[in-house]
């Protein structure tokens, strides 16, 4: 006999509970819900009422007790104790206490008890040889947990247990459960899937693993086979064995499994594993690879097993290339891609970057739309695992205005806008067909003196629109000036600009009214300022006004002979004191006007 104290709902003792040595477990016992008798017999006027006492805790421990005898009938009294002790959930002080005694009986966890090692997915049993062989009981193994795979090929399935697998290599798998004494399910999973907890919400989402393969009989037997299964480096596998049918019953689980290796897709150049415009991380290995000859030694690899990729950057840069996590000491190369996609000159090598790690790290520059050719393989001849790091050449630095390249007087900048991403809500207007400029880049000028900015994007190779901000714009700011095709489709912009003040120049891609990500290439800016004239200059430098040569800033006999020769044909080019002068041009040519030209030329250009 046990004595049973009660428990309240948050897992502390009851009030009216007593305690003592003779209490052995604990369960709920206050306001325990429970079916009432139908109409005036009832407690209440519904199907359902609730009571308190070690009344309502009794039945619930001897409730756990009859659910482990329905999967153990045969247990003696002695035995079921122990099992409940064992599995119970601790409660109060550790171990046995007067207040709870073991605890709160269990089922599940006292079944569990019973249950083989690798019952649980989380728990599965590892395969650590190419071939293998298991042999067990699943009589009391249970059915899938709501948080693991479940073989979809069968309505139903019980008696689930499960195996471990990481491929050393590419190859095949094989696995079959001839000689098994039950109608068996056989399925392979890429994991047990993932538990994800959503704020808010009390339980977890369970996303399910991808399953590779499903049999339930095979060749006219109740036991499962399946063969042929292909598997790459490092991607864990799950072996779920089921009894099928929802009756939990199981029995003796014979399960021979092979794994078969084979050499890599991609131990041939032509079949170069093709790696996307983003780079990434890629697992390979050139275990049982063959090598290509002919690719000029480095790191004694010459003759070494390798495996090849193909890379084609989306944007002129810099690329970069690494192997990392290897299980062996790697060697990297890269060729340039001939006319039959095959290796023709090799632009950089290395054996070890970092040693004693033993990464190999290439870099170097390659240009948009150019295809490249990656080749790993073991230093002397080493083989193993590795991991490939491709980082492609990224977004220009003056991607973003906030980092804006700053240019001077006279310069020329080239610039590479393929990788730019496009500035958002910055959509431009009155310049020719252009809606925006996308695969923007940003320059900022600090205007040294007051007078003309020129921008230009002359001996660019693409569709080119040029914008002026007079600072970071934000969304929908108007800008200062635009220019789609003012020479063929390259873009030039003229603005004057005041001592001190910042502009910003924007260096994008056509983007017309069907919209995109804009025009790419490779882009040259060509920036240039001219200073404004002073008023006593620009008055005296006759020639530049409206003659020919053009303004040049000098004043020389040219300038002197241009006026007289204006006085002399009464020519209003010498109406000086309408160019800056006071009073305004009168539209007369008098003295007022030859002495104000004398003022001028006197006091000369800096």
């Amino acid at each position: 006999m046990n004595a049973v104290g009660a428990m309240q709902s948050d897992g502390t003792r009851a009030g009216f509970s007593n305690t003592g040595t003779g209490i052995q477990f604990a369960a709920p016992g206050v306001n325990v819900q429970t079916l009432d008798r139908s109409g005036a017999d009832g407690y209440t006027s519904g199907d359902t009422t609730s009571f308190s006492g070690t009344s309502a805790a009794c039945p619930a421990a001897a409730g756990t007790a009859l659910l482990i005898l329905g999967i153990f009938p045969d247990l003696s009294p002695a035995s079921l104790e122990f099992l409940m002790r064992t599995g119970a959930r601790d409660l109060g002080a550790s171990g046995y206490d007067t207040s709870f005694g073991w605890g709160l009986p269990r089922a599940y966890s006292t079944i569990n008890l019973f249950a083989p090692a690798n019952d649980k997915c989380s728990a599965a049993k590892v395969i650590s040889t190419n071939a293998y062989t298991d042999n067990m009981n699943t009589a009391r193994a249970f059915t899938n947990a709501y948080y693991e795979p479940r073989p979809s090929c069968v309505s139903s399935s019980s008696n689930s247990v499960f195996y471990s697998f990481s491929p050393p290599s590419y190859g095949t798998m094989s696995a079959n459960t001839t000689g098994s004494s039950y109608d068996t399910v056989l399925s392979v999973f890429t994991g047990c899937g993932t538990k994800l907890f959503l704020f808010g919400q009390p339980n977890a989402i369970y996303l399910t693993p991808t399953m590779l393969a499903c049999n339930d009989d095979s060749g006219g037997t109740l036991q499962s086979s399946i063969t042929g299964l292909g598997l790459s480096p490092r991607s864990s596998i799950i072996i779920e064995a089921s009894k099928f049918g929802t009756i939990s019953s199981g029995g003796t689980l014979n399960l021979s499994f092979n794994f078969t290796p084979t050499s890599p897709p991609n131990d041939a150049w032509p079949n170069a594993i093709t790696i996307g415009s983003g780079g990434g991380t890629i697992t390979g290995t050139n275990i049982l690879a063959t090598p290509d000859g002919g690719t000029g030694n480095c790191g004694g690899s010459d003759n070494a097993g390798d495996v090849w990729y193909a890379f084609t950057p989306q944007c002129t840069g810099t690329l970069a290339v690494r192997t990392q996590n290897h299980t062996y000491d790697t060697v990297l190369a890269v060729f340039s891609s001939g006319a039959n996609n095959n290796p023709q000159t090799r632009l950089v090598c290395n054996d070890d970057c970092n040693p004693p790690q033993r990464d190999s790290c290439v870099t170097l520059d390659v240009t948009a739309g150019t295809r490249y050719l990656i080749r790993v393989s073991g230093f002397a001849g080493a083989t193993g695992l590795f991991d490939l790091v491709v980082t492609p050449p990224g977004a220009p630095s003056n991607d973003l205005c906030e980092n804006a390249i700053a240019v001077v007087d006279a310069g020329v900048y080239q610039f590479a806008n393929g990788c730019a991403t496009a500035t958002a809500d910055l959509s431009v207007s009155s310049c020719g067909s252009a809606v925006d400029a996308g695969r923007d880049v940003w320059y900022t000028f600090t205007a040294p003196g007051d007078g003309n900015l020129t921008a230009d994007t002359f001996g660019s190779n693409f569709d080119t629109v040029l914008v002026a901000y007079d600072g970071c714009p934000i969304a929908g700011q108007a800008a200062i000036a635009c220019s789609d095709d003012a020479q063929g489709v390259q873009s030039r912009i003229t603005i004057p600009v005041v001592s001190g003040q910042q502009y910003l120049l924007r260096a994008g891609g056509y983007v017309g009214s069907g919209g995109g990500a804009g025009a790419a290439g490779d882009g040259v800016l060509n920036v240039d300022f001219v200073p404004a004239l002073p008023p006593a200059c620009s008055l005296a430098d006759i020639v530049s006004i409206g003659g020919s040569p053009p303004p040049d800033g000098l004043l020389t006999g040219d300038d002197f002979n241009a006026c007289i020769g204006a006085f002399a044909q009464n020519d209003l080019l010498a109406d000086i004191v309408s160019i800056g002068g006071t009073p305004p041009g009168d539209g007369l040519i008098t003295g007022d006007d030859f002495n104000a030209f004398i003022a001028a030329f006197a006091a000369g250009c800096p």
